[in-house]
Formats: C-alpha cells, structure tokens, sequence
C-alpha cells in the first residue's frame, strides 16, 4: 500500500469517529431537554403536593364562597314566654300567666297561687282579689289594677311601672325594692306596707319599714 493511500484511509477513520461523538453528545443533549420540559411523558401523573388548590369559578364567571355554611336562626319555642320588648319598651305578657291570674280573681281566691316572676303587663285586674299572693318580680308594668286587693301580698322586687293603682288596697304588702315609679296610685291605702328601697311613682326610693 502506498504513503498516499494509507493517508486516506487514516483520514476515513478519523472523520468517522468525530461524527460518532457527535451523534452521541446530541442525543445526550436531546434526552436531557425532554425530561427537564413540563408536561413531558416523564413529568406525566406528577403534581406539586405543596401547590395553592383553586376554586373554579361559577357559569356567572364569579367565585363561589368557601365560607362554612351555618345552621339559620332557630325558630322560637311557642310554648315559652317571649322576653323581648314591644313597641312601648314593655315585656309582653305570658298569656299562661294571664289565664292562671285571672282564673283565680275570678274564682274569688288567689291566695294559694305562686305567680312569682309572672309577666302580667297591660293585664286588666281591676277590683280583682290577689291578696296574700306571692307575686315577687312579677311585671304589672301598665297593669290596670283600680280597687284590687293585694293586701299582705309578697310584692317584693315587683314593677308597675305605669301601672293604674288607684284605690288599691296594698296594706301590710312587701314592696321591697319594688318599681311603683310612673304609677297611679290616688286613694291607694299602703298602711303597714313595707317600702324598703322601693321606687316610688315620684322617683324618689323609700325607705319605709327597713
């Protein structure tokens, strides 16, 4: 083989093996590009666990709320007595109290009949008999009560605010720290009553019988 011939074929060989690293270093640099691309086939079924969760948003295009849903106000018991104010800023009667009450005046006895804390405002007992009831912090607040007998009755912490008392018979009540203040109380005879911290229909408290 001649000088020449043998330089040919050592330039073949060389030119051959260059070309054999190349394909080599570029598939190298094509497979590492694909698995660093997102949403590739190596990427495929992975998600990022610490990735924020969206909501989607509603046909109208607004976001629907992830507020909790809370139960509504619960509807009131019939069967309890109502303690919010009216109109004039009084507690409404307690029709239960007012059937007992007046049952009982018309009977002609009420002196056996606990009616303590009863909600009796507005209540029409005129010329009734409730003596030597327990009526303690019960509410005659705008109660008509001209000519009733409440004598020896336990009045204590009782209100009658505006209450009509006119001719009422309230002698040797308890009316300790009762509420007379805006009431009507012409011709009413308290004799013997006891009026320790009550309020009387002027506004001032009296200390009668402390």
């Amino acid at each position: 083989m001649t000088t020449s011939r043998r330089l040919a074929l050592s330039l073949a060989l060389l030119v051959a093996a260059s070309s054999a690293v190349a394909c080599s270093s570029d598939e190298a640099s094509d497979s590492a590009a694909t698995s660093a691309v997102p949403g590739s086939d190596t990427s495929v079924g992975t998600a990022d666990p610490s990735a924020p969760t969206t909501t989607p948003p509603s046909v109208d295009g607004s976001t629907p709320s992830t507020a909790p849903v809370t139960d509504a106000d619960p509807e009131p018991d019939p069967d309890q007595p109502s303690t919010s104010l009216n109109d004039d800023g009084v507690v409404p009667s307690n029709p239960d109290d007012v059937v007992v009450i007046t049952d009982c005046a018309a009977a002609g006895s009420c002196a056996d009949v606990d009616l303590e804390f009863a909600l009796l405002s507005g209540v029409d007992l005129a010329g009734a008999d409730l003596s030597n009831m327990n009526l303690g912090a019960a509410d005659f607040s705008d109660a008509v009560l001209t000519g009733a007998n409440l004598s020896g009755a336990n009045l204590t912490g009782a209100i009658f605010i505006g209450a009509d008392l006119r001719d009422a018979d309230l002698r040797g009540a308890n009316l300790d720290g009762a509420i007379l203040e805006g009431a009507l109380t012409t011709g009413a005879d308290l004799t013997g009553a006891i009026l320790c911290d009550t309020r009387l229909p002027d506004g001032t408290v009296g200390n009668g019988g402390c």
